[in-house]
């Protein structure tokens, strides 16, 4: 009879997997630019960055409105603040349009909305079509309002709500 020797993980109690996602110095820049310093908005910070970073537009369940305030500090660039808009503003076309070709971080507020409008759908799946080329872009247009525009890679897009959200209702609605 052979006997396996079963390989056992050890984990000690001070391990934080966090640490594989994040550097400490993004998570200093995130305090100093107004995130509570605890465990739970650090990680939602953490998975707002990856998905972010993946071109995967999340939406921000906010109903104290403290998450829009972070992002709005965090999320400065060169180009300058970002730009919250309305969902049903008349000119939230023409600003959304403005972001992807300026490369710019635009908040949709959907007030105590919880459902994404389909017309932002050729937006939400970039993740799933833009492959890493290897060049500066890695798109160069995409589709929105029925018009090809220039994509910037520097496009971040958020979706923030105010409700909060029901056992009956889910984030993929």
């Amino acid at each position: 009879m052979v006997e396996e020797d079963e390989e056992k993980l050890y984990i000690s109690s001070t391990f934080n997997p966090m640490c594989l996602l994040i550097q400490e110095d993004d998570v200093l820049r995130w305090l100093s630019t107004g995130l509570p310093n605890d465990n739970g908005c650090i990680g939602s910070a953490t998975i707002l960055a990856e998905n972010l970073g993946r071109r995967r537009w999340p939406l921000i369940i906010d109903p104290d409105g403290f998450g829009m305030y972070w992002i709005k500090n965090a999320y400065v660039n060169d180009v300058g603040y970002p730009i919250c808009v309305m969902v049903d503003d008349s000119n939230a076309d023409r600003i959304i349009r403005r972001g992807i070709v300026e490369g710019l971080t635009i908040i949709i507020d959907l007030g105590t909305e919880t459902r994404i409008d389909e017309k932002f759908f050729t937006i939400l799946a970039l993740e799933e079509h833009m492959a890493d080329s290897g060049s500066k872009k890695s798109v160069a247009n995409v589709m929105y309002g029925g018009e090809s525009l220039e994509y910037d890679d520097g496009f971040k897009l958020v979706f923030v709500t105010q409700s909060k959200l029901s056992s009956d209702e889910s984030c993929s609605q």
